[in-house]
């Protein structure tokens, strides 16, 4: 009886003693949790920061590469003039956003009107057109410590809101670049 009596103590023990260290386990198992969940907060919350910084406004300094880009304006028009041609927009109106680039790197640099797209509120995006124009960007080669003030164009719907739209810049090498809102700030 005494030693039936003794290993049903043993079992009621070891049963305790692993509950024990199961609701330890469940412990660190939360408290890991909880730091997991507060990680991935604060690196949503630095990353929304990070990409709230690399946001510019009209008229301020942001990157696109070894380019330093302002926009200057926008405006929207139906037409552009050229001194021998026109173009119209085929079936919404054009987006106009007047920049300039400055090479601040040691060697010349080479940016293509299709570096860039607008995205407008919904995240839809639209390439740049291709305008064969004295004032429109096309291909550019620029020399290390010279500007170049251009024009790009992008055709978009004819009831968007162009104060609603973001420039983008990227390649299939670029690093990260800033994103510009097209409204002052």
């Amino acid at each position: 009886m005494k030693k039936s009596l003794f290993i049903v103590l043993i079992i009621i023990l070891g049963v305790s003693f692993t509950g024990c260290n199961n609701s330890t386990n469940s412990n660190q198992n939360s408290d890991n949790e909880n730091e997991n969940t507060e990680e991935v907060y604060n690196d949503t919350t630095k990353a929304k920061e990070e990409a709230e910084e690399k946001e510019k406004f009209i008229g301020e300094h942001g990157k696109a590469e070894e380019f330093d880009l302002v926009v200057n304006s926008i405006k929207e028009t139906n037409r552009i003039d050229d001194e021998f041609s026109y173009y119209e927009a085929e079936s919404g109106k054009y987006l106009v956003i007047n920049i300039t680039l400055n090479n601040n790197s040691n060697d010349s640099g080479s940016i293509s009107n299709s570096d860039f797209k607008v995205e407008d509120s919904n995240g839809a995006e639209y390439v740049s057109s291709t305008l064969i124009h004295d004032d429109f960007m096309s291909w550019e080669t620029i020399n290390p410590h010279l500007e170049k003030t251009t024009n790009l164009a992008f055709e978009i719907p004819s009831d968007a809101n162009i104060n609603e739209f973001k420039l983008k810049y990227h390649t299939f090498t670029s690093k990260e670049t800033d994103c510009f809102i097209l409204r002052e700030k």
